[in-house]
């Protein structure tokens, strides 16, 4: 077991949205029709995605129960809602009532879930896509920090569409300023995040300059990634969605073919070595940073966990945030490392070091 499975706490919503690009993810995975899928839970978003490639089976795992609620609460909404209800519902548009909405969905919820939401009907009210720990973190440094960077026009500049030309001119005579350098490099060091936005404990094995790695993806972000649509993006920068920048599940293309397999979705409450009692054998892994938190002897013991639970062709992806965590090669799985740094280049939700897809030898 690693060791942030006891130092760290997992009782309220540390993500309210997954934070990582379900695009890549989907692409590294090649997800086919009756694939058996494990996915980290976080908020569900990207386990959601999954079902639009018609898997028989997406196993959604979270150590956090507030995080399986969130799953919950989304499953149940795509089973009774339309499209533009779920987005209401949701807080991406407009809503009068969400506690009505809830109320007629609530029955599609396990009692555990019902009773978290019961409890915390404000967030409910609010638009559950705000509610979490860190996405307070980043209204804080909306309200805060970004106003000492730059006027809300210049915000609504970058967020503006434009070549990736003009991107880059923009960032370098516009937006690249000293408050900027000097700001994002305090409020995003691990000081700081450690305290506003994650866990202390989540920087326990992590070596870099944490604001000066976060600040160059930023700028890469910036001017090689289209802003326009990028939903990580806006999200952080305006506090919303916006209707030309949604993650996956969220898209209206989208909608239908998540809904229509909604009943392919469960969800476990436990680590991936409470999985092995499962007697199942997975093709996919979406494995979000896991082994961030864990030191090498941890991640080694992981990775034959995984190997045990895995077919013989499966694949796994995975993000390294600030801390290492590279596949060694006495390991039979084999990283695809052209299709792991193409996708990285375009990752949308861009903090991370590196996104790693590999095969199962």
């Amino acid at each position: 077991m690693a060791q942030i499975e006891t130092n760290a706490r997992f009782d309220f919503i540390r993500y309210a949205n997954c934070w990582e690009d379900a695009d890549i993810l989907l692409e590294g995975l090649s997800i086919k029709p009756g694939d058996k899928c494990l996915s980290i839970c976080s908020s569900g978003d990207n386990s959601l995605s999954m079902l639009a490639h018609q898997p028989e089976l997406v196993l959604a795992i979270d150590l956090n129960p507030a995080q399986i609620a969130c799953l919950e609460l989304r499953i149940a909404a795509f089973k009774v809602l339309e499209y533009e209800e779920l987005l209401a519902f949701l807080g991406v548009d407009e809503h009068s009532n969400r506690q009505n909405t809830y109320e007629l969905i609530k029955s599609h919820m396990s009692s555990q879930s019902k009773a978290f939401w019961d409890a915390h009907l404000a967030k409910i009210k609010n638009g559950v896509i705000y509610e979490g720990k860190f996405e307070n973190y980043f209204r804080l440094f909306r309200s805060y920090i970004l106003p000492l960077m730059h006027r809300k026009k210049t915000v609504d500049l970058l967020v503006s569409k434009k070549s990736i030309e003009k991107q880059l001119i923009f960032y370098e005579k516009t937006w690249n300023n000293i408050n900027w350098r000097l700001l994002f490099k305090v409020f995003f060091g691990r000081l700081v995040m450690g305290r506003l936005g994650r866990d202390p404990e989540f920087f326990k094995y992590v070596e870099d300059n944490v604001g000066e790695s976060i600040l160059k993806r930023t700028q890469h972000a910036f001017t090689l990634i289209p802003t326009y649509t990028n939903p990580y993006l806006n999200f952080i920068m305006t506090g919303q969605f916006k209707p030309h920048a949604l993650p996956f599940y969220l898209r209206q293309d989208n909608f239908l073919p998540i809904k229509n397999n909604i009943n392919q979705i469960k969800y476990h409450l436990g680590n991936i070595q409470s999985c092995k009692t499962l007697n199942t054998k997975f093709d996919a892994f979406n494995l979000s940073d896991i082994f961030e938190y864990m030191n090498m002897n941890e991640f080694k013991e992981e990775l034959n966990t995984i190997l045990s639970i895995a077919s013989k062709t499966a694949r796994i992806a995975y993000w390294n945030m600030l801390s290492d965590r590279i596949i060694p090669e006495d390991f039979s799985i084999t990283m695809d490392t052209d299709l792991s740094e193409k996708l990285f280049f375009k990752d949308k939700a861009w903090f991370y070091k590196r996104y790693i897809i590999a095969n199962v030898k």
